[in-house]
This record gives C-alpha cells, structure tokens and sequence, in this order.
C-alpha cells in the first residue's frame, strides 16, 4: 500500500503533472470532487517551485487523506489552515506530516469544521498536541481549576479575564476532541472531561463575578458579611441535565439552577440576583472571543416565569406541593457546581428525600411513558424519526430506563442513585434490578448513541441530534464514529449496528415501561434475523425464509430508518400478528403475502391502528389477503393510493368513468381504471372467481375505458367503429390481457383522418397503463392502413385471409362507434366467415394452422401453444361455431358451448366438464401469473417457486395427485385426446 502511495506522490510532485492528471490522480484516492481536490492541491503545491517537499511528506499526506472519513473536507481545511497562518512549503517540509502526526492533523481536519477553526485561530496549538503527554491522559477537574486560575492570573480588568477564559476554553475543548477523535479516550472519559471543564469553568467566572460584585457592594450594615469563612456565603450554583449528569455534550446547553439557603432582607436578595445574573452574563454572552456556553435556566421553579435564585425552604416547598413529575424525575441529575457547598449539598439532600422518600401518588413509569410521547408529539417528522437523542429507541430512552429504575427501587436501595447514565446501568446490574443482558445491551447503544451525536456536533459546533437523511452523509458520520473507541462498530456495519441499537433499545424500554412477557412477536424482533428460535418461530406460520421474514417484519414494527414506528406499534404487533401470520399461513406463498401485506399496511400511515384493526379478523383482514396473497401488481397499486383502502372495505365501485371532454381525463381514466381492476380483484379473488365471472367484468372495464379514449379523440360523429378481437372480444380478458382491436369505416375518404382517432387511442391507452393495445389483426397486417374499409375487409376475407385469421375474425365484437357501421361489419362477418372457413380442406388446413403454432411451445409449462392447452380449445370452439354447430359463446368460460358439443355426440361424455375445467385452470394460471408480474411460462430459475405457489392456489381443483406440473401435463394431454376426437367427428 505504502508504494501505491509514493508512487501517486511522486506523480503529483511531478513538474509536468497537469489539471487533469492530477484530477485523475485525486479520483483515485476516492475525491468526490476531483477538480476542486485537484485546484486545493496547486495552491499547496505550485509547479515549479524552488524546492519540491519531500516525496514522503506527501505520500504519508496522501494516505491520510484517502482513508479519512472526508478526503475532500480534510483537503480543503487543510488548506485553509496552511495558507492563514504558515507557508505551504514550511508546512510541507515540517516534521507535522510524519506519521502518526499527518494521522491527527487529517483526521481533525476530515471530522470537524469547529476543531480546524481553533487551530486556524491558534496554529501554535498543533504544536502543543503533539507535546508529550498533552493527548495521553485526562484531566481532573482540579487540573483544570488551577490551569484555568494561572489563566486569568495576569489580567485585572474584567474583559480580558473573561477571554483568557475563553481561549483556555478552546484549547481544552482541541485537546478533548483531538482525543476523541482519535480513540484515545473512552465516550465516557470524553463527556466526564466536557463536564469538568465546563465546572471549573463556571466555579471560575462564579468566583470572578462575586469578587465583584462584593467590591462593589461592600459589607454595609446588614447581617451577614463578605468576610464568613465560606466562599460564597449562602449561594450555590447547581448543574443538571448532562452536565450534573457529567455527561455533557461538546454542543450542550448547560442546565443550571442558581438556589440560595435564605435571605436576610432586599439587600442580600439583590445581590444574589445580580450575582446569578452576571455568572450568567459570563457564560452566554459574546465578547471577541467568541461565547462559553448557552445557559437555561428553564428547570427552576414555575421555569422562566420563577425566581433566578430559589431559596431552599421555597425549592422544597415546590418540590412538596406543586412540582410536576417530570420535575422530580430531572432532579435526579441535581450536582452542585459551584459556591457554598453546604448550601449546595443541602439542595440535592432535599432533591433526593422528594424523590425517593415518599410513596409517589402517581406511578413513575406511566409518567415516563406520558412525557415520551408528550415530546414526541413536539417532534417533527424528521426528528421524530432521525434525533438520535429524543426518537424512539435513542439515548433519552436508555436514560429513561435508568431513571425509571432508580424512581422505582430508589427508596429501597439507595445504593442504585446515580446521576450518571452509565454508572446507575452498572449499580442497578449489581443490585440485580437489570439483567446483564440488558445492562451489556444498553451500555452497548448508549455509547454508541453519545459517539455518533458526538461526530454530529463537533462538525460545525451545532447543536445537533438528528442524524442525517442523504445517504452519503450518514457514510460520513458513520467513518467518523469508526474513529473512536468503540469496538466491534465499522464503516461497513454502522447503520446496522445503528439500527440493530435503536431496536433493541425499543423492546426493553417496552419491557421495561409496558409491564409486559413478550410472546412470540417481541421474542422473534428481539432476536438476530439469523438465530435458529427465529427460524422455529416462523417455521409455525408456513415462513420459511426466516431471515427475509424477520426483516419484513422488524420493517413493519420499527419501520425503517430514518421512518421509526412507536412503541404502540410493536404493543398493537404483539396483540395482532400471531393471529394475522396465521391467516398468512394459508395463503399460496406465506412470505409473498407477508411482504406484500406489510407494504399496504405501512403505506396506511397508521401502521398501529391498521394492525389493531385487522388482528381480530374480519372483512378488512380478509380484504388486504386476496389483494397481499395474490397480486404484487395491485398490493403495490394499493400502497400508492391508500386513499382507496376504505372504499374497497365498504365494497364501494369506483362509480363511472370521467367526462372525456375534462382537460383532466386522462390521468382521471388512469386512477378510475385502477380502481376497477382493485375492485374487481378483492370482491372476486381466484381461484373461487373464475373466467365465467371474472372475464366480462375485466373485458368490460377494458371497453369502457376504450370508450372514453374513443370519444375523447374524436370518434364520435365519424362512420368509424371500433371492434375487440381477442380475449376482450370474448369477454374472457384477464388482469394485463392484450387489448386486440379492429377499426371499421364505411367512408373510404375518412379513413386517413380517423385513422389519427385510432393512433390516439392506442397511444392513450399505453400512457394510462390500460394494456398492450393494438391493431396487428386487421387486413394484411402492420404493413396496412390502421383503419380499413367494410369492402375491403370483405374482399380480403373472401380471398386472401389465411385459416387463423378467419378464427379471429369469428371471436370480433362491435365495442365503440358508429352503430350502422358495427351492425354492417357484423353481417358481413356473419356472411363470409362461415363459406370462407368451410371451403374444401378445411379441416387440413386448421390442423396444419395448429401443427405450428405447436411449434412456438415453450416446455412443460405451456398451457397455450403446447399440444392440449388454449389453443386446442380456442380452435375446437372456433370450428364448432363457424360449421354452425354452436351460437357465438354467451359466456367466457365456453360452458355453454361445450354442452352443446357433448349433447350434438361430436365431444363424449364427461368431456365438456373436462373441457370446462382445463380451460378454468389454463385462464387462472395465466391471470395469477399476470397479477403478480411473473413472466409465464415462469423463468427458470422461479420454475420451483412458481410449482409450489400454484400448486397451493390450485392444487384442490385438479384431478390426481402428484406434483403439480405433472398433473398439468395430464390435464393437457386429456385436452389433446377431445381435440382430436372432435375433428375425427366432425364433417
């Protein structure tokens, strides 16, 4: 690898190396923007220089920059910092680009916008980084006390004091994050130092703002007096939140409560006033050197309506009669951070006797649950589903569980109290209150959690918990959270491990807040996708691809990032699903149906309710079944417009096609076509509907729609009609069946223009997905006019039509247009099929028709041109019908018909049910396949799962046993026998 690099460094040293190669050079080294990587690295390297820096500098740069979470962000921060403060050639001569130092600078300069303005601010930092011992250890909050006291020592005016704060603060926040960044230090190292910075800190500037204030005020005559031995005499400052936490974020508000243990008279009040307000003042306000902190002070009493300095008797008071549960539960955090320490001290004995001595009056953990969902209804929808700290499954939960114990068992074992997340997890393990499991689960996520807000906030110093939504900068965020010290977390596995820690945190908050044994719902999502129990839990249900149905199903109950579902969901799921799986169970293909229900389900927006809806069966249940179990085409119409879901339950029909004079007809005859197909399709699901009901109702809504494209295009008022061909013709069309059609005219000199009526209709019809419509029957095929003459379509019957288009010909209807024409056409069908189909030889030349079409077959699974399938039949209909034995088929399942056939003696008996049946079968594979999308005859490679899923649908309404293809072969071959005793009878 080391040689890939020099060799690449070499190259972009090269004299002669121009824009485009080293944009090509830069494209190698993974630059999403070569040409900008391309121009940063002339400015840092010109051509031609006096000296060219050493090829090793380079190469070692260069590798950073590759492997680093942002080559581009390093680059481009790299270059700024270079060009501010030092010379490019110094920089790219000096020691700092030796390994493992090129590692640090890049690596801050790829992960922080907020890091690399400190060192462009203060370049002499980098040098203080790589000082030993500036990066190996942590700091106490006594170091950094009497660092921060040696700071302000050589200033005495205020300002300058408060920006020596200031800059010592940057420093310190360079060091922790360089730390970070670089997996020196643990997250809870990381956060215990952010918070003992930011308490000495505040103790500093507290200490600054009370010595001035004292000055100012002196002692007067009032009873107490600067000079008490203790330093701040009845006032503290009290941290909560992350930072009494000592959890604290590198963008965190600071939680703060300024209390008091009583005062003696306005003069003491005003000056206890004055004093929080400056400490305040010093922490938020900006000077030249930039801000400290954001300070809230909303937790005090009656929030910023109250007091800014509580005296303890008024704090306990508030606690004892008027504070909010979730008041008590923040408490929990209460530290004292500065200022008398026995007044402080008193403030958190008070906090920890109203939280823990007296029965709560009302239960804590239905409290914590009412607060969760109260701030989550606050949320937006991208918050709701991507802030790390307040969604579903995220930090405030595992907190929430920590919090929740310790509010429970608090008073029993005060052993478990701890304001830190952390450390209350490893006390309630100890004190057997948290399985280890649990306690190994949520230390796992929590840590995770607090890495990834912290990569997120250290970017630009933003305070910010919600993860990103484009795809490539959560990649981002996920290398820099690889560079830390957690373990087993890669920039190939972060957003599983992501998701995997945000789900398992849900179920044991669930557990944990819901009160409540998981069955074999909570059990299975609770499990890896890969864990056997999954495999036999599934197994019950008929779902045997157990990895994809645990993902299926985990997609339904927690949803899928960034798009999180609640834990009411996984409530409702648990309630619900094992009796809805049972139902799946009995579908054609369990795992088909279950994808395709979760689609619909999630599309609903109310995944919850829909699943309480449906679990105790019923219409609804058995509605989203016959769309979910036998068509993937309209599963996925339906999860585009959920909207119809209700309509469908009430057995509402669409109603009528639009207007063809709207201006919005079109995509109107798209939805109206849809809903149709939706409608007919969950009030008549196969195999109990076959081609005797399904077909009209399909043909139907075929024509209808052709009839508002007709007219919309201009049709009406013409000599033009329209004729269906094909299985339209017989009302016998299925879901996606072509649409064959004819135009007739009996005004030659029109014929041009309403030809344009007929390309319309035909584009149209594509446009709204109506069906593959076209005119290839009509006379002499693609090669004529697309509208031809009532002559000229006798004359070509008459003499040059071939066998198989006189058999298509017997099937037309008039559908569309100018009746007198329809009418005309008919009669002239009706007069010259029957003399041009019986002419001599007529029987040798349909076996010799069929005899080809044999040739087209595509195997085993041919039900159409293969000897015994439709055809067979479609030719021994056709004949029967044309040498006048039966009428034209009333019906699309040709009952009738072969009733006849079987009582004229020319089809033996049994053999018209037999006929009937195999074309039942033939039709509903064929419409099955076509609402699923599958090609039929079905792939190669899903020949194994197409037998199973129709020998599931279809196997009870075949003859034998056997495997399914077997018995389709049987039924083929008992076609083939009637076919050609019927042509051995016929005369």
């Amino acid at each position: 690898m080391s040689a890939r690099y020099d060799r690449i460094a070499r190259r972009a040293l090269a004299e002669g190396a121009d824009g485009r190669e080293l944009e090509a050079l830069f494209a190698e080294l993974r630059f999403a923007d070569p040409a900008k990587a391309a121009a940063l690295w002339r400015r840092l390297v010109p051509p031609g220089g006096a000296e060219a820096p050493p090829p090793g500098n380079v190469a070692n740069l260069l590798a950073e920059l590759a492997s680093s979470p942002d080559p581009d962000m390093a680059l481009l921060n790299l270059a700024r910092f270079v060009e501010a403060k030092i010379a490019p050639a110094r920089f790219l001569h000096s020691f700092f680009l030796a390994r493992p130092i090129a590692r640090l600078i890049v690596t801050i300069f790829s992960c922080s916008y907020f890091l690399t303005s400190i060192l462009e601010r203060n370049p002499g930092y980098l040098s203080w980084l790589i000082e030993r011992g500036t990066l190996e250890g942590t700091k106490a909050h006594s170091a950094y006390l009497f660092e921060l006291s040696r700071q302000i020592e050589p200033f005495r005016d205020r300002r300058r004091r408060i920006n020596s704060v200031k800059r010592y603060f940057r420093r310190e926040m360079l060091r922790i994050g360089a730390r970070d960044l670089m997996g020196l230090a643990r997250v809870e190292e990381v956060t215990a130092e952010l918070s003992f910075l930011a308490d000495a800190i505040i103790e500093t500037v507290a200490s600054m703002a009370f010595e001035e204030l004292a000055a100012s005020a002196g002692p007067g005559d009032t009873a107490w007096s600067f000079d008490t031995p203790v330093p701040f005499h009845r006032f503290a400052v009290i941290s909560l939140g992350k930072l009494g936490g000592t959890e604290l974020n590198y963008s965190s508000d600071i939680d703060l409560m300024y209390v008091c243990e009583t005062t003696e008279g306005e003069r003491e009040s005003a000056f206890y006033d004055a004093l929080a307000r400056r400490v305040t003042e010093y922490l938020s306000a900006p000077t030249e050197e930039g801000t400290l902190y954001r300070v809230d002070l909303r937790l005090r009493p009656d929030g910023d309506s109250g007091p800014i300095v509580v005296t303890l008797a008024d704090h306990l008071n508030y606690l004892q009669r008027r504070a909010k549960p979730w008041e008590r539960q923040s408490l929990i955090k209460a530290r004292v951070t500065a200022g008398n320490r026995v007044v402080g001290d008193a403030f958190v004995d008070n906090c920890e006797r109203a939280i823990h001595t007296p029965v709560p009056s009302i239960d804590p953990l239905d409290e914590i649950v009412t607060m969760r969902e109260r701030w989550m209804a606050f949320l937006s929808d991208e918050e709701r589903t991507g802030n790390i700290k307040l969604m579903s499954g995220g930090i405030r939960d595992i907190e929430f569980i920590a919090q929740g114990l310790q509010m429970v068992h608090g008073r029993n074992h005060p052993g478990i109290r701890s304001r830190n997340t952390l450390e209350s997890l490893e006390r309630l393990s100890r004190h057997g209150l948290l399985s280890a499991e649990a306690k190994e689960t949520l230390e796992r996520s929590y840590r995770l959690f607090r890495t990834v807000e912290h990569r997120m906030q250290m970017l630009r110093n933003v305070r910010t918990h919600t993860l990103p939504s484009a795809e490539a900068d959560l990649a981002k965020t996920g290398e820099r959270v690889c560079r830390s010290a957690l373990a087993g977390v890669t920039p190939e596995s972060f957003t599983a491990e992501l998701g995997r820690a945000l789900t398992e945190v849900q179920h044991l908050f669930d557990g944990f807040f819901k009160d409540r044994r998981p069955g074999d719902i909570p059990l299975l999502l609770s499990l890896p996708a890969n864990d056997r129990a999954v495999e036999e839990i599934l197994s019950k249900y008929g779902l045997r691809e157990g990895e994809q149905a645990h993902r299926t199903l985990s997609s339904l109950v927690f949803g899928d990032f960034p798009r999180l579902e609640g834990i009411d969901t996984l409530a409702a799921a648990a309630k619900s699903l094992p009796a809805i799986l049972e139902n799946v169970s009995r579908t054609p293909d369990p795992a088909l149906t279950l994808r395709n229900f979760v689609r619909i389900v999630k599309a609903s927006g109310a995944v919850r309710s829909t699943l309480e809806l449906v679990g105790g069966g019923g219409d609804l249940l058995r509605l989203l079944l016959a769309v979910a179990s036998l068509s993937t085409r309209l599963s996925e119409a339906l999860a585009n417009r959920i909207e119809l879901l209700d309509f469908l339950a009430e057995g509402m029909p669409p109603g009528e096609p639009p207007d063809p004079k709207a201006g919005d007809a079109l995509p109107r005859l798209a939805r109206w076509y849809e809903e149709t197909l939706l409608f007919i399709h969950s009030q008549n699901p196969i195999p109990k509907s076959g081609p005797g009901l399904l077909g009209p109702l399909f043909a139907g809504a075929a024509e209808r729609a052709l009839g508002v494209l007709f007219d919309r295009g201009g049709g009406g008022g013409r000599r033009l009609a329209l004729f269906a061909a094909g299985s339209v013709a017989t009302r016998s069309a299925r879901f996606g069946s072509d649409l064959d059609l004819i135009a007739v005219t009996t005004d030659d000199r029109s014929a041009s223009l309403e030809a344009g009526v007929v390309r319309g209709i035909l584009e149209n019809a594509r446009a709204i997905r109506l069906g593959a419509a076209d005119m290839r029957l009509r006379g002499e095929g693609e090669g004529s006019p697309l509208v031809q003459t009532l002559e000229h379509y006798e004359g070509y019957l008459q003499t040059r039509a071939s066998l198989w288009e006189i058999l298509a010909y017997s099937k037309c209807r008039f559908i569309h247009g100018n009746a007198e024409t329809g009418a005309a056409f008919e009669e002239m069908l009706r007069r010259t099929l029957p003399v041009a189909f019986s002419r001599e030889g007529w029987k040798a030349r349909l076996l010799d028709s069929r005899a080809k079409l044999e040739g087209l077959s595509k195997g085993a699974w041919d039900i159409k041109h293969a000897p015994g399938g439709l055809y067979d039949i479609d030719f021994l209909v056709s004949a029967a019908r044309l040498r006048g034995i039966t009428e034209k088929p009333s019906s699309a399942d040709n009952e009738a018909a072969f009733a006849r056939l079987e009582s004229s003696g020319l089809l033996e008996p049994g053999d018209a049910a037999a006929l009937l049946a195999a074309y039942r079968l033939f039709w509903t594979i064929e419409h099955a396949a076509a609402l699923h999308g599958f090609p039929y005859p079905p792939l190669p490679e899903r020949e194994a799962f197409f037998e199973g899923y129709l020998e599931h649908l279809l196997g009870g309404h075949m003859p034998g046993n056997g495997p399914f293809l077997e018995r389709l072969g049987g039924t083929r071959k008992n076609v083939r026998g009637i076919f050609f005793r019927f042509f051995e009878k016929t005369v």
